[in-house]
């Protein structure tokens, strides 16, 4: 299921009137990129309104770095089921992968104490024949998760799973990654770099019924009103905010298409911002491990 709306004039005018208030009263770090390659092609649509937009609004703007975050939830994003169709059990086909495997950069290269993700099980997820085979890793059950990075003492037998994932991949970074699970193979590769400091513990996934991290990350997708049967022009925002709401940083992009795109692929006629924000351990400093 698409996560894209539609938002009205005013509430993209009133959006639009905070960000550039903000922006006129220097509020944050802004920067961003604009490409105008097919303004010529604009037709009902006004290139100038479209230009001035991303002047007002696109960008990445940075308000806060929050310190000692213990972790932190990964929302389902463009195209994603949504939260309640997960922990449903059955979401619509999606592509959406969702999860956090292996999560070594997280756990341990950032140091948070968990991750919350998440997670559609190969069985409710649509083909993708571009990217070869579809597998399951630390679960194999759609729903949301608590990923840690645990004590062997303390896991037990949870660490079955991740164990059995290391046996098969033992040896995998000697062959041709071209012959291998791509998912498998970079957990390969990240375990020998993290092998000394993983020696005694195991990454568990745990299954919940709610996230509960005090900050979430997310991306989300409009199409604006002054698009056309034939002209499209979408909002692309990613975003860090906190559970109640409270914005940490965002970055957003426009896209303009002389024609619908009919493919996720398709290249825009013309674009501007960005919503690559900074590594996430910049922007919510981790707590550290316990």
């Amino acid at each position: 299921m698409e996560k894209t709306k539609v938002r009205s004039q005013a509430q993209v005018g009133a959006a639009i009137g905070v960000v550039a208030g903000l922006a006129l009263l220097g509020c944050g770090l802004i920067f961003g990129s604009s490409s105008f390659p097919g303004l010529a092609s604009f037709a009902a649509i006004s290139s100038s309104t479209f230009e001035n937009t991303c002047k007002v609004d696109a960008g990445v703007r940075v308000y806060d770095r929050p310190i000692d975050v213990a972790g932190y939830s990964e929302m389902p994003g463009v195209d994603a089921p949504s939260i309640e169709e997960i922990v449903g059990g059955r979401p619509p086909k999606s592509r959406a992968r969702g999860g956090c495997f292996p999560c070594f950069d997280e756990l341990v290269r950032d140091g948070y104490q968990y991750i919350e993700a998440y997670y559609i099980a190969a069985a409710d997820r649509e083909g993708q024949p571009v990217l070869g085979r579809q597998r399951d890793y630390y679960t194999s059950k759609t729903g949301l998760y608590r990923y840690e990075l645990l004590e062997r003492s303390e896991a037990g037998e949870r660490c079955d799973t991740f164990d059995r994932i290391r046996h098969e991949t033992r040896g995998l970074t000697k062959i041709n990654p071209a012959f291998a699970d791509p998912s498998m193979y970079f957990f390969a590769k990240q375990f020998e770099e993290y092998a000394a400091t993983i020696a005694d513990k195991c990454v568990v996934a745990s299954r919940i019924e709610n996230f509960s991290a005090l900050y979430r990350i997310g991306l989300e997708q409009e199409v604006l009103p002054w698009s056309t049967p034939d002209e499209t022009v979408y909002r692309r925002r990613s975003f860090i905010e906190s559970k109640q709401g409270t914005v940490v940083a965002e970055g957003v992009s426009y896209a303009y298409f002389s024609k619908v795109p009919q493919h996720y692929l398709k290249v825009a006629d013309a674009r501007c911002g960005s919503i690559v924000l900074p590594p996430v351990a910049e922007l919510l400093r981790p707590a550290g491990p316990n």
